[in-house]
């Protein structure tokens, strides 16, 4: 009775670990081909930095700028008109009356 699960569980077992194998093999594979890539890129640029030396001038110096202004301006406030504050003010009250109501129901 316990021979046929065991079986079928080291036949898993084998599967996985082929799978495992395989998944390193490929890994392998791909790591060898960056590494490639990356040693022809290295060549490239190496060849490109032992060409002829190009003489950059000196760049000129730009003159100082003012720091930005970092002062609160009206223009990005809120603006709490009168009919948006009776709106909050109504929004709460539901809120408070519906709050009110589970509390009254538990006592």
């Amino acid at each position: 009775m316990v021979l046929f699960p065991a079986i079928g569980l080291l036949i898993w077992i084998g599967f996985l670990f082929a799978v495992w194998v395989l998944c390193i093999i490929l890994w392998l594979l791909c790591q060898t081909v960056v590494w490639l890539l990356d040693l022809h890129a290295g060549h490239a640029r190496r060849t490109k930095a032992s060409g002829p030396k190009r003489v950059v001038p000196p760049a000129r110096k730009a003159p100082a700028r003012k720091p930005a202004y970092r002062g609160v301006t009206s223009d990005i406030m809120p603006k709490w008109t009168p009919a948006h504050r009776r709106y909050v003010d109504r929004d709460r009250a539901d809120w408070q009356e519906q709050f009110d109501t589970l509390n009254s129901r538990k006592l």
